[in-house]
């Protein structure tokens, strides 16, 4: 699941908002807010898009949309 209080934040950060980054990355900005309340369901395409057009470190990128995963994984290798 994507970290979307963390997206929201590099958003703004960067001077953005959230109905530009829509338009940037090419998707409705109905669709970017529904994806946003509903905890991020962003396709790996938009969200390469939105680490270009925001943009973000490959940190920021990792953290926000892959963190969940990153963690399974990590708990997983120490078992």
């Amino acid at each position: 699941m994507v970290d979307t209080n963390k997206l929201k934040g590099a958003i703004v950060s960067n001077g953005k908002t959230q109905q530009i980054i829509a338009k940037e990355i090419g998707i409705d900005k109905s669709t970017f807010y529904r994806k946003m309340k509903n905890g991020g369901d962003f396709s790996v395409g938009e969200a390469s898009k939105m680490a270009e057009v925001i943009p973000l470190t490959d940190t920021q990128a990792i953290s926000i949309f892959f963190n969940d995963k990153v963690a399974n994984v990590r708990q997983k290798e120490k078992v």
